[in-house]
């Protein structure tokens, strides 16, 4: 079992694919529209997570008008997924009320904590982060994080695809840990 995080993936977010400029690495034009989004996004997940693998989504999972758009697009997905819920996914009360009914492994309000590693996953990056803690977040999309112990896992930073947290720990983490070394 391998363990990643993502955020930001906005499925069947039409406005976000301008307003953040979304197209695939590999091309300048933007996705045509939402459903393209999406598809990349899913091809690209289940290219990177297994069936039995975890995976910590730090919010903001979709926008739908509709609840099967949403399902259909869950069920896609591998792996066992839990969500920090981020500002869009608190949109509404109704927004909440069809992420509860998804089947999340678990959801949480504002953070998932691995203390014996001394990592906080959130949504929006911590402002003035303790330093003995690294904060990986979403929020920010193709932003990079203001202080070195934060690492912006929003899906523009990584061609739509999950982040394997055991590369994070290796190369952000631990180097941070042992002082004095950023992330780029």
């Amino acid at each position: 079992m391998k363990r990643h995080v993502i955020g930001d993936t906005h499925f069947y977010h039409e406005r976000i694919i301008a307003l953040c400029d979304r197209h695939p690495k590999n091309r300048k034009e933007r996705f045509f529209d939402s459903e393209e989004m999406n598809e990349y996004m899913i091809s690209c997940w289940n290219q990177h997570v297994g069936e039995n693998d975890e995976v910590i989504h730090v919010g903001d999972f979709a926008l739908c008008r509709y609840y099967d758009q949403l399902q259909a697009v869950f069920k896609r997905l591998n792996g066992r997924i839990s969500l920090i819920l981020g500002n869009h996914d608190c949109h509404s009360k109704l927004t909440k009320e069809r992420l509860y009914r998804l089947g999340f492994e678990r959801i949480e309000k504002k953070e998932i904590i691995l203390p014996d590693i001394k990592i906080i996953f959130t949504h929006k990056p911590i402002q003035n982060p303790d330093t003995d803690w690294f904060n990986i977040h979403g929020h920010i999309h193709e932003k990079k994080s203001l202080f070195p112990n934060q690492f912006n896992v929003s899906v523009e930073r990584n061609d739509y695809c999950p982040f394997l947290l055991q590369d994070i720990i290796d190369s952000v983490v631990k180097p941070y840990f042992m002082k004095g070394i950023t992330h780029a």
